[in-house]
């Protein structure tokens, strides 16, 4: 049995009950005026009396008649209660009918009944009663009009019910209407039942919403058939012919074209209703709007998916530049002694191939950026003239931002970075010319806006980037992040131009959004988050030359271990080199150094365990450690003036300058 409050069939079962049991207090009352000896009940004009009198109370209805000629009024019993007199006590008169009517209906029940005498035509009134003790009854009032043979008013007869109950009834039948009608548009759930035995069906209002279908339309499934997209359309058909000829039902998700052909994701789910012997009546169900939650699906499998990319990139990337320090510092340390066009040719092809493999670490967030806190809109107009060189006179370049854009926390070199590589994404969209618009903005990002794009809420600084060119359909939209993706031909790209925007951006704690249409352009909105002005910057430190040092180099990779060896002696350190920790402590032993230069990541005990070891012996041990990874991911993102760190790979003159600096940095520490 149904229990929606809605359902016309469910007040009409109320109504039913309250009639049975009216029904059953009259046959109550009549046994009780049965007469015992036998005779016709109500022969006697007491007992009918009584027998009206107790059906009016019962049905809550008053009876009245009204001499029009001698102004005369009677009433019944129930008439005074139902306006609040008492009839031993008040009398009747239509002075008191109209001074227990509520004043603000007062003037309409007056005007009504004297239109009625007039025209001798009868009509329904609904008004209120005001009773003494403050009490508001709702009443109908029906009157009937009886004339002489000359066709003269004589009589009015008439009577009132009582409805405040039903009033109420209708009332909480209506805020519960409401309620769950707003509960549906809160929700985006709208709710159908489909009659199996008429075909005839109901929807709710949040369902004709939801399907972006007029209220004027007749629901029915056929209309809501067309609103699926075509891929959807015969599956969701097929479940649709099952439940209604078996009742088998079950939830399911198919999308939704609207007229203006925007998609919308939607759940629906149902069940079977049946009779008391188990007859299909109908299929009742709901369908939710869950395009968010598609979405943000969509959003955390692909981070999962780019995380995974970045992972292996990263870890790529970390053994290329193994090679790659290993390629570049010996052929610079050959360079030194012998220089030749050959080594030249070595060194400048080895530092190519590191600006890719720093995308890569870039992208899989394992590279190591100089963060500090600058102007968007300055870095903007620094690399202004590398932009208009890379996109050429074809493309005009406008630059905006607002009055006071905030600062951010970057590193100046990747910001340039990644606009160079929207421009030349630009440049390849616009190959008849265009224009390459930049705008940094000031913009506050809502939790609920931070929640769709996995970030803080909070105050950021966007960096617009538009350009006019052929734009993206949605398929290509959806995978510009993907590294190794491209759609230019082979040789033309790398496909890791917007990955490593993608990995930059995740660096600082931000992200990027794209928006494109074919022939549209496209728009990329990178939000950086605000941080306070930057305080001035104090003098620079200088630093003395350091003599000779006593180096422990510890490095389980042989020739990265050799090279650096190499580095280091060819300034005059005194190096030992090992290639793992528990040698390192050996040595130690033997000997105590003066600086601790270590890879992080070693098979056994790692460089940092190695150097939290050594500092039991020497607290302010200087520590200079190599690697490939982010210094947060080996745990090195907490700073100190004895440790530094040079990344993989480096230079000579990068690995001699951070040993310089660091022992420099603890001689200040022991001072």
């Amino acid at each position: 049995m149904t229990t929606d409050p809605t359902d016309p069939l469910e007040a009409a079962r109320r109504e039913n009950q309250l009639l049975r049991g009216r029904v059953f207090e009259l046959e109550r009352q009549v046994r009780r005026f049965g007469d015992k000896g036998g005779a016709p009940l109500g022969a006697t004009l007491s007992e009918r009396e009584a027998l009206l009198g107790e059906a009016e109370r019962i049905a809550h209805m008053g009876s009245w008649v009204w001499d029009v000629q001698t102004n005369d009024v009677l009433w019944s019993d129930e008439l005074f209660r139902i306006l609040g007199y008492d009839p031993a006590q008040d009398r009747a008169s239509t002075e008191a009918f109209f001074e227990a009517v509520h004043p603000d209906d007062r003037d309409r029940v007056r005007e009504l009944s004297a239109r009625g005498i007039a025209s001798g035509v009868s009509q329904q009134v609904d008004y209120r009663i005001l009773r003494a003790d403050g009490s508001v009854r709702h009443v109908t009032m029906n009157a009937a009009f009886l004339f002489d043979s000359n066709g003269n008013l004589t009589r009015a007869v008439g009577t009132v019910l009582d409805v405040t109950n039903q009033k109420r009834a209708a009332l909480e039948l209506k805020k519960t209407a409401d309620f769950l009608t707003e509960s549906q548009h809160i929700a985006k759930m709208g709710s159908f039942e489909q009659d199996v035995t008429t075909g005839e069906a109901t929807w709710s209002d949040e369902l004709f919403r939801l399907l972006d279908i007029d209220h004027t339309s007749k629901p029915c499934v056929e209309l809501f058939m067309e609103r699926l997209a075509a891929d959807d359309r015969e599956r969701i058909g097929h479940l649709i012919q099952r439940s209604m000829s078996e009742g088998r039902v079950e939830r399911s998700r198919a999308k939704l074209v609207h007229r203006d052909g925007s998609i919308r994701h939607v759940d629906m789910d149902a069940v079977a209703v049946v009779d008391d012997h188990g007859r299909l009546q109908a299929i009742r169900g709901t369908v939710s709007d869950v395009t968010e939650l598609v979405e943000l699906e969509a959003r955390f499998h692909q981070s999962q998916k780019m995380e995974a990319v970045g992972q292996l990139a990263g870890g790529l990337a970390h053994d290329y530049n193994n090679l790659l320090t290993v390629i570049l510092g010996n052929a610079e340390l050959l360079y030194a002694d012998s220089p030749s066009p050959e080594l030249e040719e070595i060194i400048r092809a080895s530092k190519t191939a590191t600006l890719v493999t720093n995308r890569l670490l870039t992208f899989s967030r394992h590279s190591n950026p100089a963060l500090q806190d600058v102007r968007l809109a300055d870095e903007v107009n620094e690399a202004r003239p590398l932009i208009e060189r890379a996109l050429g006179k074809q493309v005009s370049v406008v630059v905006d931002d607002d009055a006071r854009p905030g600062f951010v926390c970057v590193d100046s070199g990747q910001v340039h970075q990644v606009l160079l590589n929207l421009a030349l994404n630009a440049r390849d969209a616009m190959p008849q010319g265009g224009t390459f618009r930049i705008a940094t903005h000031d913009r506050t990002l809502t939790a609920e806006a931070a929640t769709k794009f996995q970030a803080q809420p909070g105050p950021y600084v966007t960096l617009d980037v538009a350009d006019t060119g052929v734009g993206m359909d949605a398929a290509t939209l959806a995978r510009i992040f993907e590294p190794f993706f491209t759609t230019k031909e082979a040789g033309q790209g790398t496909g890791l131009g917007l990955a490593m925007v993608f990995g930059a951006m995740r660096q600082v704690s931000g992200f990027v959004e794209a928006s494109s249409e074919p022939g549209a352009g496209s728009l990329f909105r990178l939000w950086f988050p605000a941080v306070p002005p930057p305080l001035e910057p104090g003098a620079d430190r200088t630093r003395a030359a350091q003599g000779a040092l006593r180096v422990l180099l510890v490095e389980d990779s042989e020739p990265v271990l050799r090279l650096a060896l190499a580095m280091l002696t060819s300034a005059g350190h005194h190096v030992r080199a090992v290639a793992s920790g528990e040698e390192a402590l050996e040595r130690w032993r033997e000997e105590p150094a003066d600086v601790l230069v270590t890879d992080v990541v070693m098979p056994q005990m790692s460089g940092t365990s190695l150097a939290d070891e050594l500092r039991r012996h020497d607290p302010l041990l200087p520590v200079l450690f190599i690697t490939g990874y982010l210094p947060d991911r080996v745990g090195l993102a907490t700073k100190s003036r004895l440790s530094a760190v040079v990344m993989k790979p480096f230079e000579r003159r990068e690995l001699l300058t951070a040993l310089d600096e660091l022992v420099t940095s603890r001689a200040a520490v022991r001072a």
